[in-house]
């Protein structure tokens, strides 16, 4: 896997709509789905300042950053984060989250993801490999959203995680980021050729 693959991703707002719908992450209404990706796009997600055109009637560019960010975003809104806290974790976190990112593709098989044999109580041993985002989410019982500093756990990790956490602390399961960064990249290329309006 290379890095070169990565710089070379840039998608319309259009494309990336159809993207996420790939991903199953639009919840299958369109108006509440764009309406949605306006929202985070006004309040600073996926983009930085700096990182857009200005002025109406701009198109805008989406690199793998970007669609990750997004991807992420909608994975989030669907595990029950309210839309202010997943704006707020992202924009928090963005300097952090995009080497992750990275990560996710490079190391998806390999290195910190590769495959790890793993055996589960008296059970035949398997092998398990990728890698899953940990944000360790949290929401207390006044509504306050906690969080770890985010760090990417191999298949051993995440199984142990997922075995031994305190499901009574109602926290959120981490992502197995590896697969949609994957299929994020699979996808790019099979973006319909959309035209490009005022977005």
């Amino acid at each position: 896997m290379s890095i070169d693959i990565l710089s070379s991703i840039a998608l319309s707002h259009g494309q990336t709509r159809w993207l996420m719908n790939c991903l199953d992450l639009s919840d299958g209404d369109e108006g509440a789905f764009n309406s949605y990706m306006k929202f985070l796009r006004r309040n600073g997600v996926p983009f930085s300042k700096g990182e857009t055109p200005g002025g109406p009637g701009t198109n805008v560019s989406y690199d793998y950053y970007h669609l990750m960010e997004l991807a992420l975003a909608l994975t989030l809104h669907r595990q029950a984060i309210l839309k202010r806290d997943v704006v707020g974790l992202l924009v928090s976190m963005r300097k952090e989250l995009r080497p992750l990112f990275q990560r996710a593709w490079l190391e998806s098989d390999r290195d910190h993801g590769e495959r790890v044999p793993v055996k589960i109580g008296t059970g035949n041993t398997f092998k398990a490999s990728g890698l899953w985002l940990d944000l360790g989410l949290n929401y207390s019982e006044v509504g306050y959203l906690s969080t770890t500093e985010p760090k990417l756990l191999n298949a051993e990790e995440a199984i142990r995680l997922f075995c031994t956490l305190n499901r009574q602390s109602y926290f959120r399961d981490p992502i197995r980021i590896s697969d949609l960064a994957k299929r994020v990249v699979e996808l790019v290329p099979d973006a319909p050729k959309l035209r490009r309006g005022p977005k």
